[in-house]
């Protein structure tokens, strides 16, 4: 039991981390990361605050992945998906995260790639399921062969396009977010196994 509840703070921590890598790409101004450009313009659309349509996406995409394959889907989907998103909220607004000066935003912009890399790979440790977009790339990948990479470049791709069109800042921030969040992760993933 005390190993199930560590593994679900390490979730929450993951969640809290990714949370604010997300808010420092956003208040950079040079384009947040391509799931962040499509939340960001449908917040604008139906004008709710980006945390709690973060919420709402992750979470319906969840349904539909548990919907086709529950097997990828666990208690960290549900707790990183509603916590990532609850994060933001608090944030998106603490002084400290919003950069006053372009220098400031370019350090904020490479701190938020580094913290939503690291944060995805905090609470992939836990072991406790998958995230949204993670789990839609998995089942997509078993169900085509295609591979992982290229799914993620499509599903990536229309997230920015669609949100970019919703009224979502695309720029830098989405190409280096798509580019880095990837090897970061994977770098997080390793260095916390080797730990263990």
């Amino acid at each position: 039991m005390k190993d199930y509840i560590k593994r679900i703070l390490i979730v929450i921590f993951g969640a809290f981390v990714m949370g604010a890598g997300i808010v420092l790409f956003i208040n950079s101004g040079f384009g947040g990361d391509p799931l962040s450009v499509f939340n960001q313009g449908l917040a604008l659309k139906i004008k709710l605050p980006l945390g709690t349509v973060a919420q709402i996406v992750n979470i319906s995409i969840i349904f539909i992945v548990f919907l086709i394959d529950r097997s990828h889907v666990g208690i960290g989907s549900v707790i990183n998906a509603i916590t990532v998103g609850m994060f933001i909220n608090l944030l998106i607004n603490v002084p400290l995260l919003k950069p006053q000066s372009f220098g400031m935003s370019i350090v904020g912009l490479l701190i938020g790639v580094v913290l939503l890399g690291v944060g995805i790979g905090i609470y992939l440790t836990a072991e406790l399921g998958e995230g949204s977009i993670e789990g839609l790339m998995m089942i997509l990948n078993e169900r085509t062969k295609i591979d992982i990479k290229w799914i993620r470049i499509v599903i990536d791709t229309i997230l920015t396009i669609t949100g970019y069109f919703l009224g979502g800042t695309f720029g830098v921030g989405t190409i280096a977010g798509a580019l880095c969040t990837g090897p970061i992760t994977e770098f997080t993933l390793k260095s916390l196994e080797g730990n263990n």
